[in-house]
C-alpha cells in the first residue's frame, strides 16, 4: 500500500533525515504531510556544534572519491529497494546524487 507522504527538506542542510523514520532525501526534512492527517514541522534547530578531538586512524584503507560514492550507490540501491522504491525511481535519485556530489573541473 502507497502511503502519501508530503515532504519539505533543505540540501542546504545535508543530513538525509526526517520525522518518524522517513529518510533518504538530499537534506533534512523540515516539514512532513502524513496522509493529510498529520504534519511534523521544525519548530526549532540547533546547529551548535561541540570541538571534538579526532585521532587520526592508524590503520584501514586509500578509498577513491568515486570508489566512495559508488559504494554510497549501491547501498542507496539496497536500501531503497527494500523500501520498495522501483527501479527506475532508484536510479533517477541516483543521478540527481552524483551531479550533486561529481566534482566540477
Amino acid at each position: 500500500m502507497d502511503v502519501p507522504i508530503v515532504a519539505w527538506f533543505t540540501p542546504e542542510l545535508p543530513f538525509p533525515f526526517g520525522p518518524q523514520e522517513v529518510r533518504g532525501l538530499l537534506g533534512l526534512i523540515l516539514e512532513m504531510k502524513y496522509r493529510d492527517i498529520y504534519t511534523y514541522y521544525t519548530e526549532s534547530l540547533d546547529l551548535y556544534f561541540k570541538p571534538q578531538k579526532i585521532n587520526r586512524p592508524s590503520k584501514g584503507e586509500v578509498v577513491s572519491w568515486e570508489e566512495e560514492i559508488i559504494s554510497e550507490i549501491k547501498n542507496y540501491r539496497k536500501y531503497m529497494g527494500s523500501r520498495g522504491v522501483k527501479e527506475n525511481d532508484i536510479i533517477t535519485r541516483q543521478d540527481k546524487i552524483l551531479e550533486k556530489y561529481t566534482p566540477k573541473d
